[in-house]
């Protein structure tokens, strides 16, 4: 039987698939914001920030893990560096408990468009064109192309950018059920599909 993140004692309250469908799992490593070795830890790459403080004015601020830039304060504007230990890692990690702490934040696809340390900072989500809803306050993006986000809580789009990716081929898009994001399950064989009838 495949282990879930559950079993392996980091619980994830909206994956609850098998580890090897996740698509950020790497396995204990070190993490890249605390140190730890051999920590169950979570790749950064693309669509990752590193949250970080402010050392003027404490504010968080997103600073984008590709990049690997600095970058200005979004409230006092003063210089946040990126951290040099972890410019310095060729493939940065970060263990469950500082990604569960909302130390860094992985980009999710939902229904309602993008989700990532930006939109989790404005309340906003970046989008679909021609987005029909009802279940959150929708707010026009761009008027001209039909571009509508939606207002979505905190506690939401921090809980989002708290999990793990799947694995898929099709892309993945977090759905929403009860003004809330589902919960990945995994895969579904004939079987499943037959006991939930």
């Amino acid at each position: 039987m495949k282990k879930t993140f559950l079993e392996l004692g980091i619980p994830l309250p909206l994956y609850e698939a098998p580890v090897e469908a996740s698509d950020d799992y790497a396995g204990d490593e070190t993490c890249c914001i605390c140190g730890t070795p051999d920590a169950p830890c979570f790749n950064l790459g693309i669509g990752t920030a590193l949250i970080i403080p402010c050392p003027s004015c404490a504010t968080d601020n997103g600073l984008n893990v590709s990049e690997q830039e600095s970058a200005h304060c979004r409230e006092c504007g003063v210089s946040i560096p990126f951290p040099q230990d972890v410019a310095a890692r060729m493939e940065p990690k970060v263990c469950y408990r500082c990604l569960r702490a909302g130390k860094a934040a992985i980009t999710k696809d939902t229904e309602f468009g993008m989700v990532s340390w930006e939109q989790g900072f404005s309340g906003v989500t970046d989008g679909v064109p021609g987005l029909r809803q009802n279940q959150f306050d929708n707010v026009v993006i761009d008027a001209d192309a039909d571009w509508v986000g939606v207002r979505l809580p905190q506690e939401i789009m921090s809980e989002l950018m708290r999990t793990p990716n799947y694995r898929t081929w099709q892309g993945e898009c977090w759905l929403f059920c009860c003004r809330y994001p589902m919960t990945f399950v995994g895969e579904w064989g004939h079987e499943q599909f037959v006991s939930a009838r």
